[in-house]
């Protein structure tokens, strides 16, 4: 009987632990055990390392340190971003803005916030899976407090128009809507494309460390300096007091260096996967078409 070999094809769902991450983060696990808030020697090897990793996920989206808030994962970063702002900036109205295909980590908080009286707008897409600038525009209302997009789908690929969105949410600024953000999730973008939060000119922007081959259980936000935001999670100063909790150094480490090596091999990572989908495609056509033939014959 002939063994079969299985094929992983799913990395939009989760990536596996590159060896180089797992090597970073194994002494966090063992000899260097310290908490990265004690004050004794122990914890300051700990919150060294936490700063070298917050500076790596910082670069991956030209960000500053400083503006990148560790957390357990896309999702509590995608409700850290939406919940967090909105429960901030409620003085300024109860609008948000987002589309029909967002991850279930957006649309449940959406949905959560329309029970406790927030309206949403849900745009939708259209046969080339985009979201259309005008439909934004068209949507924002002098209530309208944050506009939640992601950057790249999971499902289908498609690239949203992000910076497009960013300059308009700049213009509406321009024009006296001061309290109107832009949140993106970027989830399946960073890494794997260019990410420039200035560039994108997106406010906030959620990060997971599973889809660049680091382990499960870590993500980030970048909230851009002066973005405020209410803390959901309290009981420590962790995170600028933006989230309390004994931060995980090691997951914090592989996170930074996976975020480096993705920085590093964005390019020869991308090629590779061209030349696999391509691979694939001139495959399944030369398959369809002698199967054609069979039945044809």
């Amino acid at each position: 009987m002939t063994s079969v070999r299985r094929v992983y094809l799913d990395n939009s769902a989760t990536t596996p632990v590159d060896t180089r991450v797992l090597s970073a983060m194994l002494p966090y696990l063992t000899e260097k055990f310290g908490n990265a808030s004690s004050v004794h020697l122990f914890g300051q090897e700990a919150r060294s390392a936490m700063d070298r990793a917050r500076r790596e996920i910082a670069s991956l989206i030209s960000a500053r340190p400083n503006e990148i808030v560790l957390l357990s994962g896309g999702t509590e970063a995608n409700n850290m971003a939406v919940r967090g702002l909105c429960e901030a900036a409620e003085a300024h109205g109860r609008h948000i803005i987002t589309s029909e295909i967002e991850h279930p980590s957006v649309r449940g908080i959406c949905d959560a916030m329309e029970k406790r009286g927030w309206e949403v707008t849900r745009l939708p897409v259209y046969d080339d899976g985009l979201v259309r600038i005008e439909d934004v525009q068209s949507a924002i209302r002098p209530d309208t407090v944050l506009i939640s997009l992601m950057l790249a789908n999971n499902e289908i690929g498609t690239i949203q128009p992000i910076e497009e969105i960013g300059a308009l949410v700049r213009e509406e600024r321009a024009r006296g809507h001061r309290h109107l953000w832009l949140h993106t999730d970027a989830v399946q973008a960073a890494g794997r494309i260019p990410v420039d939060v200035e560039t994108l000119q997106c406010d906030m922007l959620s990060l997971s460390a599973h889809k660049i081959y680091a382990p499960k259980g870590t993500g980030a936000l970048f909230i851009r300096r002066g973005v405020r935001l209410v803390s959901q999670t309290v009981g420590g100063h962790q995170e600028r007091e933006r989230r309390a909790g004994t931060e995980s150094v090691a997951h914090a480490v592989a996170f930074g260096e996976a975020a480096r090596l993705a920085r590093l091999e964005m390019n020869e990572r991308a090629e590779h996967v061209r030349k696999l989908r391509d691979r694939f495609e001139t495959a399944r056509s030369a398959f369809l078409i002698s199967q054609t033939s069979l039945f044809a014959s």
